[in-house]
């Protein structure tokens, strides 16, 4: 019985890890793809756990951490905290891009140069829609009313802030 406590723990694990390491996935194995991945996990998650609320119902410390365990897994998704982890690590390697682009104006596939904003792609996105991440020296977009600003390759609609003159945004061309 003491082992099966050790295997819940590690699928807990697994499955939080998934979750919050999610946006790294799908880029590695494309949106569509991993949607379906998730959605099986999810099931199979939901599906496992009310197993084990049911098996182990005299051993409250196994069930408070499952409960635990799904309640973490619902609020990753609710609150998007794959996307505000992977900022927390992509930030500083865009950083480091910027100033690269800065010394010697050489620009790479995904990143684009509009009006006085620097726009490197978020998510790949569908049809006329794209998750960007925008730099904005000047920090105007916090300024922006309704979260909306025209610039000249589209509308940008601000999601977040990532960080001092980063933003999380939808770009509509």
């Amino acid at each position: 019985m003491q082992n099966y406590k050790y295997v819940n723990f590690f699928i807990n694990i697994f499955v939080l890890s998934f979750g919050l390491l999610s946006y790294y996935i799908k880029r590695q194995i494309g949106l569509i793809l991993c949607t379906f991945l998730l959605i099986f996990i999810f099931v199979y998650f939901v599906t496992y756990s009310l197993f084990i609320l049911i098996s182990y119902k005299k051993q409250y410390s196994t069930l408070i951490i499952q409960v635990l365990a799904v309640l973490l897994f619902l609020l990753i998704f609710k609150f998007n905290l794959s996307d505000k982890f992977a900022l927390l690590i992509e930030i500083p390697k865009i950083e480091k891009t910027i100033e690269t682009i800065k010394q010697t104006h050489i620009l790479e596939d995904d990143i684009e140069i509009s009006d006085e904003y620097i726009i490197f792609a978020w998510e790949p996105g569908f049809l006329d829609n794209q998750q960007v991440i925008v730099y904005d020296e000047k920090d105007n977009l916090k300024n922006v009313e309704d979260g909306k600003k025209n610039i000249s390759i589209g509308r940008l609609y601000v999601i977040e802030k990532a960080r001092d003159y980063f933003y999380l945004c939808i770009l509509y061309r």
